[in-house]
């Protein structure tokens, strides 16, 4: 019996994967259309017959981005309590941000770099409602007594958020982080015990 042919990836996918991996490993100012091309293994012409700018393969992988799960709105359909909502939301984007990587790295080259509309699409879409949503959960976590009403729930919920992030950084990043070496879970974990000990 015949093994069933595996479908070759379209020009348009073949295109957008190689914008990815460019973007993720020099940035986006450094990647040409050219680079893009030649890696794509088609010529520039055609590129252009399917996208007209650079930016508009950039906002295509940026929705790519949204749609693997780093949406912060996802999070506000969750139905749990404050308590295991935090506990999810950071298993949960640990594990996406883990297993993206390429996407993850593309985000810091676009953040250091500035990239035409990264703040509007991504920063203020999810970063800062990442952190609203935050430090919504850390004001229910007061009313219930569960954390001190001494701590101010925006200061935990945007040092929650940079954590998550500074903990996937070094994790991706660079293969000589020493927290490599740890299991996700337990950094996981580690960072939920920390939050909700206060």
């Amino acid at each position: 019996m015949e093994e069933p042919k595996l479908q070759e990836p379209s020009t348009r996918e073949r295109i957008l994967d190689a914008a990815l991996e460019l973007f993720s490993t020099s940035g986006f100012h450094a990647t040409t259309t050219r680079k893009i091309s030649q890696l794509a293994n088609i010529n520039e012409v055609t590129l252009f017959r399917h996208f007209k700018r650079k930016i508009d393969l950039f906002a295509i992988i940026m929705d790519h981005i949204k749609e693997v799960g780093l949406d912060a709105r996802r999070l506000e359909t969750i139905n749990l309590s404050p308590k295991k909502t935090i506990e999810y939301a950071v298993f949960e984007i640990v594990r996406i941000l883990e297993e993206y990587p390429r996407e993850f790295k593309l985000m810091f080259f676009a953040g250091l770099e500035k990239v035409e509309g990264f703040e509007a699409t991504f920063v203020k879409q999810n970063l800062i409602v990442f952190v609203d949503y935050f430090e919504d959960i850390f004001k229910q976590l007061q009313k219930s007594g569960d954390i001190s009403d001494r701590e101010d729930p925006s200061i935990l919920a945007g040092m929650l958020v940079t954590q998550i992030h500074g903990i996937a950084t070094a994790r991706i990043v660079s293969d000589l982080s020493p927290l490599k070496k740890i299991s996700r879970q337990r950094i996981c974990q580690s960072i939920v015990d920390h939050f909700l000990s206060r």
